[in-house]
C-alpha cells in the first residue's frame, strides 16, 4: 500500500495522517541542574516562551516551545564548548 493509498483509505474512515512531534531532549545546564521552569508571557505582540534554569538562572527564549528548547541546546552547546 502506497502513502496516497493509505492516506485516502484514512480520509474515508475520518482520520488524517499526521507527522509526528520529533522534539529533542533537553540537555542538563552547565551548572549541573536538570530543573528548569517553562514560562509562555505575551511580548511585542508575540507569545515567548522561556526556559530558566531553577539553579543559576540562565534563560533560554523562544517564539515557540520547539525553538526555546533548540535555543537552550545551542546555549548550552557552545558553554560546553568553550
Amino acid at each position: 500500500m502506497t502513502y496516497e493509498e493509505l492516506r485516502e483509505e484514512a480520509k474515508r474512515q475520518g482520520y488524517r495522517l499526521v507527522a509526528l512531534d520529533s522534539r529533542e531532549k533537553l540537555l542538563p545546564c552547565t551548572c549541573g541542574n536538570k530543573r528548569r521552569t517553562h514560562f509562555d508571557t505575551w511580548e511585542g505582540g508575540k507569545w515567548t516562551y522561556m526556559l530558566t534554569c531553577t539553579k543559576c538562572g540562565k534563560t533560554a527564549k523562544g517564539h515557540s516551545v520547539s525553538e526555546a528548547n533548540r535555543n537552550w541546546n545551542e546555549m548550552i552547546k557552545t558553554e560546553m564548548s568553550k
